[in-house]
């Protein structure tokens, strides 16, 4: 087995790993001049069946692309509805072809990113440098695992544009942006007022039940911890940094 080989069967590799981590993905072929010769979720017959679909499927489309446009194209992906919740979607990714099937919301995300890092294309920390296309994050509202790059989260839509670094855990964005954590002036003062609003309740309550030093004390102290926990559970804000 010659580096080409090795690089393409040590990819191929982190490839299925990836694919097993997201929700929705049932099976993945990956295919060599019309044969499967990496594949996950599925048999070997299956595999098979799916390569010689998506090798079909592709010249197929490539045959149509040229009657419609005259003259010769190259159609690089190809998605088809099994039923209204699943689908295979088969893309080219140098000299591979790559099936996916499964939920009709994931595969088409899933075999860009899998093409890319097939084709040496990468998504780096811009803070440790991982790359971390081949990562996973869990939707902050959903809970599925999704790609890291995905800022919307293809299940429920929700935005998931901030997340943590895998590796080095700095908060950064999908597309790669270091992101400063600030707590709002507004939110500062609110943190105060309520201290100090807590300091004046309890110092008078502790002045007309025990006396004017303990009502002080006790004023102080209480001002002080509701202020503190205020500032603590303040949601903060999150500023991209260029």
């Amino acid at each position: 087995m010659n580096s080409s080989e090795e690089d393409i069967e040590r990819s191929l590799s982190n490839l299925q790993k990836f694919i097993k981590k997201i929700d929705g993905i049932e099976s993945f072929v990956a295919i060599s001049e019309g044969f499967p010769i990496a594949y996950s979720g599925t048999s070997q017959e299956k595999a098979e069946t799916i390569s010689a679909m998506a090798v079909d499927l592709i010249l197929t489309g490539d045959e149509l692309l040229k009657d419609i446009q005259n003259r010769p194209l190259a159609l690089r992906e190809i998605l088809v509805m099994l039923d209204e919740n699943k689908a295979i979607d088969v893309i080219k990714a140098k000299n591979l072809l790559l099936a996916f099937q499964g939920k009709k919301e994931i595969v088409e995300e899933v075999s860009s990113i899998s093409a890319k890092y097939i084709s040496r294309e990468g998504i780096y920390c811009p803070y440790c440098g991982f790359n971390l296309i081949l990562e996973v994050h869990k939707c902050a509202n959903c809970k599925k695992n999704i790609p890291f790059k995905s800022y919307i989260c293809p299940y429920c839509g929700t935005f998931n544009r901030i997340k943590k670094c895998i590796k080095c855990k700095n908060i950064i964005t999908n597309d790669m942006k270091k992101v400063k954590i600030e707590k709002s002036r507004e939110s500062k003062l609110s943190a105060l007022l309520e201290g100090l609003a807590s300091s004046i309740v309890f110092g008078w309550l502790g002045t007309i039940t025990l006396s004017p030093v303990l009502g002080l004390i006790l004023g102080s102290a209480t001002g002080i911890l509701v202020g503190v926990l205020a500032y603590r559970y303040i949601k903060p804000e999150y500023i991209v940094e260029s």
